[in-house]
């Protein structure tokens, strides 16, 4: 809450290390584990699978959620999702859903894409929804040379932040249904 009665909340996210003994490499390694993960696609988006009724009919779709921890040294990637809530002094309502999604790479986690819808409504009734994708390419670079390298061998490499493009839009409805939106723009910092 802030001093003008303003208040906000949001959904907690865990990523846990858990380490044990792995026999295959004779040492103490660990291993990922998440709560509020889901599966994404090799591009980083949310994997969705459909929802069925009694009958079997698809009614919907939904995130698939990740039911097995990440082993570091394989590499892989994994989605959470927190959800934020919020209202201000003249009850005016914000909903936000966040989705970040992470690489494991070398063992650590690195955000390769984050992606945000805020839907706003105030006390008259009028609704604004705001959204943004952010995404974080990275290149291997060689130690020695800095040339980028996009073989399979990284041994002598480092993975380094490339470029960071930011694509945004908006829509809303007013109290008398009317409605707008805005084309999508987006910034690239290199």
């Amino acid at each position: 809450e802030d001093l003008y009665g303003g208040s906000w909340d949001s959904d907690p996210y865990t990523i846990t290390q858990r380490y044990s003994w792995d026999a295959g490499r004779g040492c103490f390694t660990y291993k990922y584990e998440v709560t509020n993960g889901y599966e994404v696609n090799a591009d980083g988006t949310i994997k969705m699978r459909d929802i069925k009724d009694a009958e079997g009919n698809v009614t919907g779709k939904e995130p698939v959620p990740l039911i097995t921890s990440i082993d570091p040294f394989l590499g892989g990637m994994f989605a959470i999702r927190t959800t934020g809530h919020g209202s201000d002094i003249f009850g005016n309502s914000t909903y936000t859903t966040t989705w970040i999604t992470f690489q494991v790479v070398r063992g650590k986690l690195v955000t390769i894409r984050t992606e945000s819808t805020t839907t706003g409504e105030d006390v008259l009734g009028n609704s604004t929804t705001s959204h943004s994708v952010t995404v974080n390419n990275y290149k291997w670079r060689n130690k020695t040379t800095h040339e980028e390298n996009t073989g399979a061998d990284h041994t002598n490499d480092y993975y380094v932040l490339d470029t960071v493009s930011t694509t945004s839009w908006s829509s809303g409805e007013d109290l008398y249904g009317g409605s707008w939106d805005s084309d999508p723009y987006t910034i690239t910092q290199r």
